[in-house]
């Protein structure tokens, strides 16, 4: 959307003879004809639809080897109109081309080269008359568009090409370059170690960017519900982006019954197992696979279109695996692709299936924060996020997600439709990693998203406590809830501990107010016995020696988290 806005914003200037005035003092020029490139076909083809949608005169070229190829977008590529004007106005190569495509062997070769120079000459009369130029930054560099010239060259989805890549349209006598981008999401996918060895997996964009080059950071989002868009916002932007769109304008779907209603995020916890694909070399699980066509199937029936949702995994297993059994229960329309390729794109809902779910806790790449950015950045009504949160939580940024989901009540389990809270939120994000006191992984980062809690020790929203203080939007008790009639005691060992009323920091404010240090040991002045969720809650570290006494299950003295020390064992000293 952003590209084809630019796009739109330059051809009108050229339309209306406005001229650009450099800052280095050159001499103003045109913004002329636009040479649009992307790193991957699915993105060009995306692109192209949105800029023909302004009324520009844009165009597709295809690489030769997919010309072949069944496209969406025929109707505007340059090999498909080239024919068709030939077709039409042209007998004899009417006659060659329907020999051509029933039976190639029965042309001659004097026929064929006819074929293909009239083809050629037809596709340049055809780039010739169109305003925009779209295509892969590889097809850049074909025969076409050889001795073409370009005046503005734009690249979206820069961040993902290689720097050979994205320097290739640049020869199309550039006198302007149009980056965009973001390098905060994935980067070019580099296969060869040496490859990688040599740099080329950091894209141009974020090279610029460590070279001190101040990207423009287009701070309002159009696409996603508010409270989708918060946690992205907080966590990988600082807070700098700004919402364009209000909740009316991307209402919840009532008939999803989301377990927080004017909050349509789910994390559903599906405990499958994952297994290696046929191929050796990726990921799936069954069980998630089934869950996630159950949920396709009960969006369809409560009014979602098939072409409304997209189907999200990290792993070409588990994509391959979704597909195909999509495709049996008549759900073929429904768009099933990897993270990767789906990086610049966006559907109404995402279903996204984690996949991993072992005892090691161990998620692979998928770890990445920015891969983790592109997934929760895709849809714009409802986001569905399918996986064993144990697992996941193997990894810090995916802990921090699950937490602030446990927070605002939207982990559960069951069957699409019927879901259940799921309310252990300690006992899931708390585990221990490598000897590492579990509190030291699960404190809470109260500056980058603050949490609406009445409670230091307690995972559930403010109204629990006290419906009336909350200032979070959306944090509103249901009609049928009953306050209850104990806090916290049960977490703290005492009825000292007793919850505050005040609520969390509201999410305008960018700097919440610090909670009060954690009294330090000796623990005989406090009035009970500190608790390990006492200390992580209010933001300090706890010192050793950890204490003994508390009333929950994930508690335990200091010696439980010893780092566990590798021995031989008897076979292998012998």
């Amino acid at each position: 959307m952003t590209a084809a806005a630019i796009v739109y914003y330059l051809v009108m200037r050229h339309r209306n003879g406005v001229k650009d005035y450099p800052l280095d003092g050159s001499r103003a020029t045109l913004p002329g004809r636009v040479l649009v490139c992307t790193p991957s076909n699915v993105s060009a083809d995306e692109i192209c639809v949105r800029i023909a949608a302004t009324g520009v005169k844009v165009v597709r070229l295809m690489a030769a080897s997919r010309e072949d190829q069944k496209s969406p977008i025929d109707e505007l590529c340059v090999h498909v109109r080239a024919r068709n004007i030939l077709m039409e106005r042209d007998a004899e190569f009417r006659r060659i081309q329907t020999m051509w495509e029933n039976d190639d062997s029965m042309l001659t070769e004097r026929e064929d080269r006819a074929r293909y120079r009239a083809m050629k000459q037809k596709k340049e009369e055809v780039l010739e008359g169109a305003e925009v130029v779209v295509c892969t930054c590889d097809t850049a560099g074909c025969s076409l568009l050889a001795d073409k010239l370009f005046n503005t060259v734009l690249i979206d989805e820069v961040s993902q090409s290689t720097e050979p890549e994205a320097l290739v349209p640049v020869v199309h006598g550039a006198e302007r370059v149009v980056l965009v981008g973001d390098h905060k999401q994935l980067a070019p996918v580099i296969i060869s170690l040496p490859v990688k060895k040599a740099g080329m997996e950091r894209s141009v964009f974020e090279r610029l960017v460590r070279q001190g080059e101040a990207p423009v950071l287009l701070d309002t989002q159009y696409r996603m519900h508010p409270a989708i868009s918060y946690y992205p916002s907080e966590t990988f932007y600082d807070g700098k982006i700004r919402d364009g769109i209000t909740a009316a304008k991307r209402p919840v779907l009532e008939a999803v019954h989301y377990s927080n209603p004017l909050r349509p995020v789910q994390f559903i916890r599906v405990v499958g197992r994952e297994e290696t694909s046929s191929e050796g070399s990726s990921y799936l699980n069954l069980e998630e696979a089934v869950y996630t066509v159950r949920l396709g199937q009960y969006l369809t029936q409560i009014g979602v279109k098939p072409r409304q949702i997209g189907v999200l995994s990290s792993y070409k297993g588990q994509k391959k695996l979704l597909a195909k059994s999509l495709a049996k229960v008549g759900l073929e329309e429904v768009e099933c692709e990897s993270v990767n390729t789906f990086q610049g794109r966006e559907k109404d809902y995402i279903i996204y299936s984690c996949v991993r779910s072992n005892d090691r806790n161990a998620i692979g790449f998928s770890s990445d924060m920015k891969r983790l950015n592109v997934v929760l950045t895709r849809a714009k009504f409802g986001l569905f996020l399918i996986g064993n949160p144990v697992c996941m939580c193997g990894d810090v940024n995916w802990m921090n997600y699950i937490k602030y989901n446990f927070e605002n009540m939207q982990v559960v389990e069951g069957q699409p439709g019927k879901w259940t809270v799921v309310k252990e939120l300690w006992s899931v994000c708390c585990k221990q990693e490598k000897g590492t006191p579990h509190h030291y992984r699960c404190r809470p980062r109260w500056s980058r998203f603050p949490s609406c809690l009445a409670c230091p020790c307690s995972p559930f929203p403010c109204w629990t406590h006290s419906p009336s203080s909350c200032s979070v939007p959306g944090c509103s008790p249901p009609s049928s809830w009953t306050p209850p009639s104990t806090a916290c005691s049960a977490r703290t060992g005492s009825a000292s501990a007793a919850p505050s009323s005040s609520s969390g920091p509201s999410p305008s404010s960018p700097d919440p107010s610090p909670r009060p240090p954690a009294p330090r040991l000796p623990s005989s002045s406090l009035p009970f016995t500190p608790c390990i969720h006492y200390y992580s809650c209010h933001d300090s570290p706890l010192p050793p020696p950890f204490p003994s006494g508390c009333a929950s299950a994930p508690c335990s003295p200091r010696t439980r988290f010893a780092p566990r020390r590798r021995t031989r064992s008897s076979a292998n000293t012998a």
